[in-house]
């Protein structure tokens, strides 16, 4: 019996329970009757998960078990937990759960509160973005924007003393792919306890990781909750040992091995029917159809769109034809966008509303989008079971923007042949489940992930190196948005992101330049007058001649130090025209 068991009735839910119990069985952390420094010592298995788990299933949890108990105790593994998620409001949206708890904690991304931050990573609770981490496990050093090298063995030594949930891996690109197999190796290598989570799992990367850890002789143990043995193992290369549920499987194309363990529970999902609309003219009758039930659940309907202008047109065209009506999308300001849901009966949204928002609707219209991605959206649907029957529409509106067209039309291919179960990943009420139908295949970069290892493993390699490879790449996740401002940013609450592409476009509108003096009004935070409103001449050398030559500057200089009139700068926000910006619809361009 694990020490840990002890923090599951407060932390957990009994449907909840069997995933999470057999982690923390299998690490085993056993208290060894020294302290060090006020902490209990306990020794814990050296063992790494590969977690799938359906949504709604109670995954942070395990996160917020392991930093109650690191709250007291110390392991001769790892003496803390960096919990490692893709966007800002899946950071706000665990920090939530952790205050509930009474939980200490801190957080890091680009701009945290600065009562809050933790750019070393040097809490036993740390709750961070996947680019900031990969920039402290890279040297990047995101504590010291203002130098070539500084401290970058803090951030690093404190990775190497932790064990790390990399939350919702699924959402890279292939670029935060490579750099994610990367990671995993270097992680493996130095010893550091890894667990991976996600709703959506997939064969390939899922094989990819465990290769990574088997053949560095780490044990690392795949864990999936299936209604019946032998669901998992489907398209692997495995075969059951000792107790029933459990494999040794072996990854395509490798000789090394890693472990497979099926866990039966009986996790409770609303049967979610889905019907493909092909009109758009259907939305608005749908919601106008489903806003008119007499029931008190709110919100009774959310419509998930793929990009920001659509979900602005669909609101605007709805606002006038019913009460209780809401937009959320990422051009919001933080402080905007962090809305009361609680009396809308009707949320338009993009694919933020993904992870990270706690909304559960009596049904959907959402456009379509590839799987995983529907599959999370059909989450945010009944997901506290108000009902135990739902319906959803998914809009084939024919333009697959911004998501990669063979992985839409696919997705349409797959439900259109056969009703899926939507909510589990190995079905539920006679429909097969979506785990064997997600085998995206990603493009690992060699070059990036050799760079990445020569980066980890050179000592003489520093962060002026990464900022020098940098120039390559752009993003360690494959990600770039900019933030944007009206007014001077003290924090986060005032800022804006948005994607280089919406912002070049439509810079002449958005934006303060002053052609004569080739400068663009930007905020720059400087070493000691905090952050300045400037026009900038560096800034605007950035755009060059086409939206090409902006993202190649950008990669070469956004992460770097800015010198003007003879002081060290760091990029904050550009300066917008605050005529494009309404609290009702966010920023956008009539």
């Amino acid at each position: 019996m694990s020490d840990m068991d002890e923090y599951l009735p407060d932390l957990t839910t009994q449907r909840a329970r069997k995933g999470i119990e057999k982690v923390l069985e299998l690490l085993n952390c056993r208290e060894t009757g020294t302290e060090i420094n006020g902490r209990k010592l306990a020794e814990c298995n050296d063992v790494n998960f590969i977690l799938s788990l359906p949504t709604g299933y109670g995954k942070t949890t395990l996160s917020l078990i392991l930093a109650k108990y690191l709250s007291t105790h110390t392991t001769s593994n790892f003496s803390r937990i960096i919990h490692v998620v893709p966007t800002r409001a899946l950071v706000k949206s665990i920090t939530d759960d952790a205050k509930k708890y009474g939980l200490d904690f801190r957080v890091q991304y680009s701009f945290s509160p600065s009562e809050l931050k933790s750019p070393f990573f040097l809490s036993n609770f740390v709750i961070t973005t996947y680019d900031s981490f990969f920039l402290n496990l890279y040297k990047g050093n995101i504590g010291e924007p203002f130098t070539d090298h500084g401290h970058y063995d803090l951030p690093r030594f404190s990775i190497l003393t932790s064990i790390v949930n990399f939350d919702e891996y699924h959402l890279m690109t292939d670029k935060g792919y490579s750099s994610l197999i990367a990671s995993a190796e270097q992680l493996a290598k130095m010893g550091v306890n890894v667990i991976f989570s996600s709703a959506t799992p997939s064969i390939p990367l899922e094989e990819a990781i465990s290769r990574e850890f088997a053949e560095n002789n780490r044990r690392i143990i795949s864990i999936a909750i299936v209604n019946n043995y032998g669901e998992a193992i489907k398209g692997k290369d495995c075969k059951e040992e000792g107790e029933k549920g459990h494999y040794t499987c072996k990854p395509k194309g490798s000789s090394s091995e890693y472990e497979l363990i099926e866990i039966v529970d009986d996790f409770k999902v609303p049967n979610i029917d889905y019907e493909i609309i092909n009109n758009e003219d259907e939305i608005y009758s749908k919601a106008e159809e489903i806003a008119k039930k007499e029931v008190d659940k709110k919100p009774k309907l959310l419509i998930v769109l793929n990009t920001v202008d659509k979900a602005i047109e669909v609101y605007s065209k709805l606002k006038n034809k019913m009460e209780g009506l809401c937009l959320v999308h990422s051009r919001f300001r933080v402080e905007d966008k962090d809305k009361d849901f609680s009396n809308c009966e009707v949320i338009v949204s993009t694919q933020v509303i993904e992870v990270g928002v706690n909304i559960s609707a009596l049904s959907m219209i959402t456009e379509l989008a590839p799987l995983p991605s529907i599959v999370q959206r059909v989450g945010r649907v009944l997901r506290k079971n108000e009902e135990s029957e739902g319906k959803i529409y998914i809009w084939n509106s024919g333009n697959p923007g911004p998501y990669d067209k063979e992985l839409v039309n696919s997705t349409l291919e797959i439900l259109n042949k056969e009703k899926l179960c939507l909510r589990h990943p190995f079905g539920c009420y006679q429909k097969p489940g979506y785990a064997n139908k997600i085998n995206i295949s990603y493009k690992l970069d060699s070059t990036m992930i050799t760079k990445l290892k020569q980066l980890s493993e050179n000592i003489f390699l520093a962060k002026k190196d990464l900022q020098n490879m940098m120039k390559d790449y752009l993003s360690l996740t494959g990600n770039l948005f900019l933030n944007v401002a009206f007014t001077k940013p003290y924090d986060e609450k005032e800022l804006i992101p948005v994607s280089v592409n919406y912002l070049y476009n439509n810079r002449e509108k958005l934006l303060y330049f002053d052609n004569n003096n080739k400068c663009v009004t930007v905020y720059l935070e400087t070493y000691d007058s905090g952050i300045i409103e400037k026009c900038s001449s560096t800034v605007y050398r950035w755009f060059g001649k086409d939206v090409d030559s902006f993202l190649e500057n950008l990669a070469e200089q956004y992460k770097d130090v800015i010198w003007e009139d003879n002081k060290k700068m760091v990029f904050i926000a550009f300066k917008v025209n605050p005529k494009y910006y309404d609290k009702e619809l966010g920023l956008h361009i009539s």
